[in-house]
């Protein structure tokens, strides 16, 4: 049985929300205080999982990417770091996707055409930020 996975086309959307939105909080940190911080340091944690989860295809392997992201999101809820809870509810959102394709609820298409498609839409994901570094 092939593993399951995700392409990276179907996540990049919500990383992309949240990197923009830990972007703006940091740039009001008279009103945000740390949060905008705590959000990019969420979202580069769960771009650093996500791609070693990564084949050259653009495709994640959904079940262990699925338990690494939930040990980092456990890991901000356990410390002081995420007092609030921002950088633990960041990567929830970038879970959701995920968890979503996982119950069978979102997929890619399965296409040959799709799949070539996906890989040069992933090469392009990969070289722009937030994922490119």
């Amino acid at each position: 049985m092939t593993p399951a996975t995700i392409s990276i086309c179907d996540i990049d959307e919500v990383v992309r929300r949240e990197a923009d939105e830990a972007q703006k909080k940091t740039e009001d940190t008279w009103y945000w205080g740390p949060v905008g911080n705590q959000q990019a340091h969420a979202v580069h944690c769960a771009v650093a999982i996500i791609k070693q989860h990564l084949d050259e295809n653009g495709m994640v392997a959904l079940d262990p990417c699925l338990e690494a992201l939930r040990r980092q999101r456990q890991s901000f809820m356990d410390g002081s770091y995420d007092t609030d809870g921002y950088a633990a509810a960041t990567v929830w959102a970038i879970l959701q996707p995920l968890e979503a394709c996982a119950s069978g609820t979102a997929g890619s298409g399965k296409t040959r055409l799709g799949r070539l498609l996906q890989r040069r839409k992933a090469r392009q994901i990969l070289s722009s930020a937030p994922w490119a570094g």
